[in-house]
């Protein structure tokens, strides 16, 4: 899959939980970061989750656009404490409850790893 030219369609969905896994240099990252640009361009509330190598581009500038276009970042904290990342202004740093409830809350879920 080509993150570029892709765009997924979220219909009427109301909200979009999307968690990434990959780090900032992986294509999955990168189309996570697509794919929640896209989502709150159509007007859709979203909930970003960082996990793992993913917390390394909490200071992404995708990460950092996807603050100011309203979306709700969070990072694992114990991830950015395992790799000595601070909690840039705008994510939470939160546990897997969040995530799941993220999950489970959410109209669409979408994993990017």
């Amino acid at each position: 899959m080509r993150c570029s030219h892709w765009k997924p369609v979220f219909d009427a969905e109301v909200s979009v939980g999307i968690l990434i896994h990959a780090g900032p240099t992986n294509k999955g990252f990168q189309c996570g970061m697509l794919a929640a640009t896209h989502a709150l361009l159509d007007g859709r509330a979203v909930y970003l989750y960082l996990l793992e190598d993913a917390v390394l581009g909490a200071c992404h500038v995708s990460v950092e656009s996807i603050v100011r276009l309203g979306g709700r970042v969070s990072a694992c904290a114990y991830a950015m404490e395992q790799r000595d990342v601070d909690c840039p202004e705008g994510i939470t740093a939160a546990g897997l409850t969040l995530m799941s409830d993220i999950l489970l809350c959410s109209e669409r879920a979408l994993i990017f790893n």
